[in-house]
């Protein structure tokens, strides 16, 4: 081996250092490099590639300069693993049996599960007051770190991986009493609306097994509007908790941008990052906001502000009681455009419910809605890609390293394996990034003030507390046959963002709530489902001010009261 690519720990004498005089003999012994000295071969082609025109002597001399950082490198390697560093990971605080068991595909409910734990965290006393989550059931999207149980991401570029670190947010699942039945099957690396992208089966919908649960937390949407838990933790980038809601029957929140922390999931994209509740009730669902909102105690989240310490958060699940007399709801026509007919009568008969409960409704517009899926697409695409390739960058916080070794390892070596999705991510990635830079990322960015502002203008300025808008313009869609092209799963996987990229961009907290169920005539025939009666829920969203989600899940909870619709029964079989 050369020389050069050796590391050892320097010494002022040339002789070897007697036992006696070092505490620790093993530390002069030699070290794998954590960064190797680059060969001359490989410099000179990256001097070529990048055209800096050095001569043979200057790219020598430089390398020569570079056994420093080489140094440097080492340390910062040796640091990393060292005891100091885990006092700021975010690590397990409850016991569990490592690992999880996978259902057989007979046991698995609607191909949603990943993986089936039991994880129990605290109980109350004979003197303590009920935890908020005690006894409930949860389940936790797989892209959500549970330490000491496999993680996919519903990829085969991440299968085998392990995380030695745990979510914040499931931490507090647990402190307030809730028991992880599991990892529920997410869309490979969260790149579909739909339920059939994932390395694993297609997630099936309970309702009617011949249509897709909606992505990308389809097992979560499955399992909770399958009765099988009380509860999931979801992320939404692009609408990935509220669709599975909306198509599975359920209830699920994208909170505000930064009030529910993110350490320990994977990221898809800093800006759009969100983790929210999902339930089979509106009751349920602010009941685990409560739980897990609020500032990581150790500034592990940049996307959270310093602000957020001093605000005393409302107790959600008190606030949401369905009463709205007085409230202010805003129609938004732009939202009822290219929407299927029974879409559209369950969101005016959602408005007129909560109109008779003594809400003030009116239409509105806002024109640059229209523009919202467009922003959207840069954003997640180009920034998707490179938080991918690179891992995330650029702020103060947590940085999930081994999950970023594992991306690096899994694209460079099983890339063939990829979702059609994400093999579109990667080639027009790749094409964006070498032919334009990221200007149209950069664009992207320095619009949403614009687009936020335009929401603000009817919320903000008081011309109304909520908006209400369809959560999807159609109703569940048929899982693709087997076969299908490229392109015919790109279609499939996108098909229907227009109402709720949106507020990703812009941080609004957003609900998707069921307004009721098509008539089977409406539905085309399949294999009935666990709900079996032919039908397909349709979803409302409600939209309100950044940081008034209690407001959201109140209008929520007054649309779930007037639908006439009886709250799911938890039965788990």
């Amino acid at each position: 081996m050369p020389s050069s690519n050796l590391c050892f720990v320097s010494s002022s004498s040339s002789k070897p250092p007697s036992s006696s005089k070092v505490k620790n003999p093993a530390r002069a012994a030699y070290k794998t490099p954590a960064v190797r000295l680059p060969s001359l071969d490989r410099l000179q082609g990256i001097n070529e590639d990048w055209g800096l025109e050095l001569n043979d002597d200057e790219v020598e001399g430089l390398r020569g300069c570079m056994k420093h950082a080489v140094e440097a490198y080492q340390r910062v390697d040796e640091l990393a693993n060292s005891r100091n560093s885990s006092t700021f990971a975010p690590l397990a605080q409850f016991p569990r049996i490592p690992g999880g068991s996978r259902p057989s595909p007979e046991e698995n409910f609607c191909n949603a599960w990943y993986m089936e734990t039991d994880i129990r965290g605290r109980t109350s006393k004979e003197d303590e007051k009920q935890l908020l989550l005690e006894g409930k059931t949860v389940a936790i999207k797989d892209t959500i770190a549970v330490a000491g149980v496999p993680m996919m991401n519903g990829s085969r570029i991440l299968e085998g991986y392990t995380p030695e670190f745990e979510a914040t947010v499931v931490t507090r699942v647990l402190e307030a009493g809730g028991i992880i039945k599991g990892k529920a099957v997410a869309e490979d690396l969260c790149c579909s609306a739909s339920s059939f992208a994932t390395a694993l089966a297609p997630v099936r919908n309970p309702w009617n097994e011949e249509y897709a649960a909606g992505g990308s937390s389809s097992g979560c949407g499955a399992l909770v509007g399958g009765d099988i838990v009380d509860l999931a933790l979801g992320t939404d980038q692009g609408g990935s908790i509220r669709v599975p809601a909306s198509w599975c029957g359920c209830v699920g929140l994208k909170p505000t941008f930064g009030l529910v922390p993110y350490t320990g999931i994977a990221s898809h994209e800093f800006t759009l990052d969100h983790v929210g509740p999902m339930a089979r009730t509106v009751q349920d669902t602010a009941l685990l906001l409560e739980a897990t909102a609020g500032l990581d105690p150790m500034g592990r989240d940049a996307r959270q502000p310093p602000t957020l310490a001093s605000l005393s958060l409302p107790r959600y699940s008190v606030l949401a009681t369905g009463e709205v007399s007085g409230v202010r709801v805003g129609v938004l026509r732009e939202g009822l455009e290219n929407c299927e007919e029974d879409v559209k009568e369950a969101t005016w008969a959602a408005a007129m419910g909560l109109r008779k409960a003594g809400a003030v409704v009116e239409e509105i517009s806002i024109p640059m809605h229209r523009d919202s899926a467009a922003l959207w697409l840069p954003l997640c695409l180009e920034g998707g890609h490179a938080t991918r390739m690179e891992g995330e960058r650029g702020f103060k916080g947590f940085y999930p390293v081994s999950l970023t070794q594992a991306y690096f390892r899994g694209f460079r070596l099983q890339a063939a394996e990829l979702s059609c999705t994400n093999k579109y991510y990667v080639l027009f990635g790749e094409y964006v990034r070498e032919t334009y830079g990221n200007q149209y990322y950069q664009k992207c960015q320095n619009l949403l003030p614009a687009l936020r502002q335009a929401y603000d203008d009817v919320l903000v300025q008081q011309r109304v507390d909520v908006l209400l808008l369809p959560t999807l313009p159609i109703k569940p869609q048929r899982l693709p046959k087997a076969g299908m092209t490229p392109a015919e799963g790109i279609t499939h996987a996108w098909a229907a963002l227009q109402n709720i990229a949106a507020f990703d961009l812009t941080g609004h907290p957003a609900l998707s709530v069921n307004a009721g169920v098509s008539s089977p005539a409406s539905s085309s025939s399949g294999r009935a489902g666990k709900k079996g009666n032919g039908g397909l829920p349709i979803g409302v969203q409600v939209v309100g001010r950044r940081w008034e989600d209690a407001t959201v899940l109140n209008v929520g909870r007054a649309i779930e009261l007037g639908s006439g619709l009886k709250p799911l029964q938890s039965g788990g079989g």
